[in-house]
């Protein structure tokens, strides 16, 4: 649960909380295939992105199907 001001946010997408780690300078990162990993650090992250056989754009696609959001342009 996110936390803004006097009230609270829950974040429904995974792409929008891959976006507040990315906006927030975090070194935490989401990888959609083969099952939802949470790694840190970019050299984790490129790994994951390498065994999973993702982009990172593929892997922006991949986060929205499994949360059953539309997908972004």
């Amino acid at each position: 649960m996110v936390r803004c001001g006097p009230r609270r946010l829950r974040p429904r997408f995974l792409p929008d909380i891959e976006m507040a780690f990315r906006e927030g300078g975090s070194p935490v990162y989401l990888i959609a295939s083969p099952t939802l990993s949470v790694v840190i650090g970019m050299p984790a992250w490129r790994a994951a992105l390498d065994s999973a056989g993702l982009t990172p754009e593929a892997n922006q696609i991949a986060l929205a199907d499994k949360a059953g959001a539309p997908r972004r342009p």
